[in-house]
């Protein structure tokens, strides 16, 4: 994931964040990293908590087994993006 990833607060671009040491960084909503790499990994992680709590929640709400299974599908997606960001996927 080269790109920078959207926030995953409010789902918009972070803003670009300029260092007086010359590097830049990513900032939304409270959160602010140094380098895209940092910003990507908090995004995918964020992402991953929010899809395991919709998962859970959807598992005791619902019966209905095509719902389980796209919050499931949501919930690997998730997980790929995390792998990717961190080292650990293709």
């Amino acid at each position: 994931m080269s790109e920078v990833a959207k926030c995953p607060r409010c789902g918009e671009t972070p803003k670009r964040i300029q260092y007086k040491a010359g590097g830049f960084g990513h900032s939304c909503c409270g959160a602010e990293f140094f380098c895209t790499t940092y910003w990507n990994e908090y995004a995918a992680a964020m992402e991953l908590a929010r899809s395991e709590v919709n998962r859970a929640e959807t598992i005791k709400q619902t019966d209905s087994d095509e719902e389980i299974h796209a919050a499931h599908n949501e919930q690997q997606d998730a997980l790929k993006r995390v792998l990717e960001v961190f080292g650990g996927g293709e």
